[in-house]
């Protein structure tokens, strides 16, 4: 086995996935059998995070370059592609939705096959993390911001960015003469 940048469990086959450099390696752990996926070219391009598929038949993998791709297991190759080349930095599945984080500061929405477009801040928000609370959709992003996304209307409810503030006026000690 080569490198690998992830792993994902899966319960019901009693094995593992092994996101490698260069491979996806299925692992049964009941078997010791190791099945190798490098025949699709697009898994070779550093898969960096798996997510398991809500209908169980199949993995997202989060890719470098190709986005999120979806790989059936019975079909065993890559069914479906979005986000290629729009800089995909994560994944939510909610609600029988999901939701892909990119660099420029949008969230595309999959839903079935129609995919939207959503704005969540300007082109220097890169969003890292995407949780459900309630209804509601918290995304953070890598420069300490939060925003708040309605789940039925897919605005932004409320953003809150973290700040720190660089006091440059000059202190009481510094105005003493000496």
């Amino acid at each position: 086995l080569d490198e690998y940048n992830d792993i994902l469990p899966i319960s019901k086959e009693n094995a593992v996935l092994l996101a490698g450099k260069r491979a996806l390696y299925h692992i049964n752990l009941s078997s010791k059998k190791t099945t190798v996926f490098s025949s699709d070219k697009r898994l070779l391009n550093g898969v960096n995070k798996l997510f398991p598929s809500n209908t169980g038949a199949g993995f997202w993998a989060l890719t470098e370059f190709q986005g999120g791709l979806f790989f059936n297991f019975g079909k065993g190759n890559i069914v479906k592609s979005v986000a290629e080349g729009k800089g995909l930095t994560t994944m939510f599945q909610w609600q029988n939705k999901l939701y892909f984080g990119l660099s420029a500061g949008n969230l595309l929405l999959v839903d079935g096959e129609k995919e939207t477009n959503i704005s969540v801040g300007n082109d220097e928000v890169h969003i890292s993390e995407i949780r459900a609370y309630q209804n509601k959709l918290l995304i953070g992003t890598q420069e300490r911001g939060l925003f708040i996304l309605d789940n039925q209307s897919n605005k932004v409810l409320t953003s809150y960015y973290h700040t720190c503030l660089l006091y440059t006026s000059p202190s009481p000690r510094d105005r003493q003469k000496s």
